[in-house]
Protein backbone atom coordinates (compact mmCIF):
# COMPACT_ATOMS: atom_id res chain seq x y z
CA UNK A 1 0.00 0.00 0.00
CA UNK A 2 1.49 3.16 -1.14
CA UNK A 3 1.18 6.60 1.28
CA UNK A 4 -1.87 7.40 -0.82
CA UNK A 5 -3.60 4.83 -0.53
CA UNK A 6 -2.49 4.92 3.25
CA UNK A 7 -3.55 8.67 3.70
CA UNK A 8 -7.02 7.86 2.36
CA UNK A 9 -7.87 4.96 4.20
CA UNK A 10 -6.74 7.02 6.78
CA UNK A 11 -9.64 9.41 6.40
CA UNK A 12 -12.12 7.18 5.40
CA UNK A 13 -11.62 5.47 9.00
CA UNK A 14 -11.91 9.13 10.33
CA UNK A 15 -14.91 10.14 8.42
CA UNK A 16 -16.91 7.04 8.93
CA UNK A 17 -16.07 7.40 12.97
CA UNK A 18 -17.14 11.20 12.73
CA UNK A 19 -20.61 10.22 11.01
CA UNK A 20 -21.20 7.59 13.67
CA UNK A 21 -20.43 9.90 16.28
CA UNK A 22 -22.47 12.52 14.84
CA UNK A 23 -25.42 9.34 14.02
CA UNK A 24 -25.31 10.80 10.11
CA UNK A 25 -27.54 8.03 8.53
CA UNK A 26 -28.17 10.00 5.03
CA UNK A 27 -25.96 11.73 3.27
CA UNK A 28 -26.44 14.57 0.29
CA UNK A 29 -24.15 12.95 -2.60
CA UNK A 30 -22.36 15.39 -4.96
CA UNK A 31 -24.08 14.19 -7.58
CA UNK A 32 -26.74 16.47 -5.93
CA UNK A 33 -24.67 18.87 -4.25
CA UNK A 34 -21.14 19.62 -4.92
CA UNK A 35 -20.23 22.32 -2.29
CA UNK A 36 -17.61 24.95 -3.69
CA UNK A 37 -15.00 23.64 -1.25
CA UNK A 38 -14.94 20.30 -2.41
CA UNK A 39 -14.32 21.72 -6.68
CA UNK A 40 -11.85 23.93 -4.40
CA UNK A 41 -9.87 20.91 -2.92
CA UNK A 42 -9.92 19.25 -6.42
CA UNK A 43 -8.24 21.88 -8.30
CA UNK A 44 -5.62 21.89 -5.97
CA UNK A 45 -4.72 18.04 -5.37
CA UNK A 46 -5.14 18.24 -9.31
CA UNK A 47 -2.42 21.34 -9.45
CA UNK A 48 -0.23 19.41 -7.27
CA UNK A 49 -0.58 16.22 -9.42
CA UNK A 50 0.82 18.48 -12.41
CA UNK A 51 3.42 20.18 -10.13
CA UNK A 52 5.11 16.72 -9.00
CA UNK A 53 4.51 14.95 -12.96
CA UNK A 54 6.18 18.22 -14.33
CA UNK A 55 8.99 17.66 -11.89
CA UNK A 56 9.58 13.94 -12.20
CA UNK A 57 9.86 14.83 -16.03
CA UNK A 58 12.31 17.34 -16.37
CA UNK A 59 14.07 15.16 -13.57
CA UNK A 60 14.29 12.29 -15.98
CA UNK A 61 16.42 14.39 -18.55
Amino acid sequence: MNNIDRNTQILIEILQGFMQMQNVEQIETTNIYKPIFLTEAENLVQEKITSMKQRKDFNKR
